[in-house]
């Protein structure tokens, strides 16, 4: 298990990682290119993550609270209409910003215990929209 350094570190590595990761995909990103990106050597990668997978299940975490939280905000609108834009908007802001951390969810195949785990998310977050979409059609607002 790592063990837990500085977060602007930490924070670092996800960036850069995150960045690698929407250039050579996850499958063809290597620790050690990630370590030359941030000027560590690879063994001080080891001190914030135990390992790509665990990189990746950061990343995804990270952007699906996000994502979660947002929405969560969206559906607590009375305005159905106002909640649909709100979640619309949230989903479109994500994307230009994080698009290193978008892509990994969106692209992520469910062959590992953290695919299955970031498919099963999005699909909640999917069904959310989808009744936020059907409320909003519905509503009249």
């Amino acid at each position: 298990m790592p063990r837990q350094t500085d977060p602007k570190n930490l924070e670092r590595l996800l960036e850069a990682a995150a960045d690698l990761f929407l250039v050579e995909g996850y499958d063809g990103a290597s620790m050690q290119q990630l370590a030359d990106s941030v000027g560590l050597h690879k063994s001080s990668l080891y001190h914030y993550v135990s390992g790509k997978e665990d990189l990746l299940g950061k990343l995804t975490s990270e952007a699906q609270s996000d994502a979660e939280t947002n929405m969560a905000k969206a559906e607590a609108k009375d305005n159905k209409r106002e909640a649909l834009i709100d979640a619309l908007t949230f989903a479109i802001d994500q994307t230009l910003n994080d698009l290193g951390k978008v892509s990994l969810v969106l692209r992520q195949k469910p062959d590992s215990v953290t695919g299955e785990q970031i498919t099963e998310r999005r699909r909640e977050h999917d069904r959310r929209l989808s009744a936020i979409i059907e409320a909003a059609q519905t509503s009249g607002d």
